[in-house]
């Protein structure tokens, strides 16, 4: 299986049905809002999306963070590391806009998002957050 990753700056037809399966009412709405800070990668296999990553870079003061605000792959195409390959490309992306840290929420009950995110080097604090240090 040969994966190729794009940046992409507007979100097709395809990422949008992603963001559908993904469960949210008002995609459009919400997914359209693009920003100049958004970090948006997709992952394609023999030309068809097969997942999605949205990012969010925030300034606050004298620092910058991150935030992964979701991850998403097709059902069909899970456990063939593209989640793991987004989340990395999009690590490095922040690394290149010296970010303090990246942030991500998860269920409490999504254990294989958690342990994605772990694998990733996140460190869970008492919150459900999960963090990402830059070192």
């Amino acid at each position: 299986m040969k994966m190729k990753l794009q940046k992409i700056t507007k979100p097709g037809k395809e990422i949008l049905r992603l963001y559908n399966e993904f469960n949210y009412k008002d995609k459009k709405k919400r997914i359209g809002k693009f920003r100049t800070r958004r970090i948006i990668f997709s992952a394609k296999v023999d030309k068809k999306t097969v997942g999605f990553i949205l990012a969010n870079f925030i300034d606050y003061g004298m620092e910058s963070f991150g935030y992964i605000e979701e991850l998403y792959v097709d059902k069909e195409f899970r456990n063939k590391k593209i989640g793991r390959t987004l989340v990395q490309k999009t690590l490095n992306e922040f690394k290149k806009l010296k970010v303090s840290a990246v942030h991500v929420t998860t269920n409490r009950r999504n254990k294989k998002a958690q342990l994605l995110y772990q694998r990733a080097g996140f460190e869970k604090d008492k919150n459900p957050w999960y963090n990402y240090w830059f070192r």
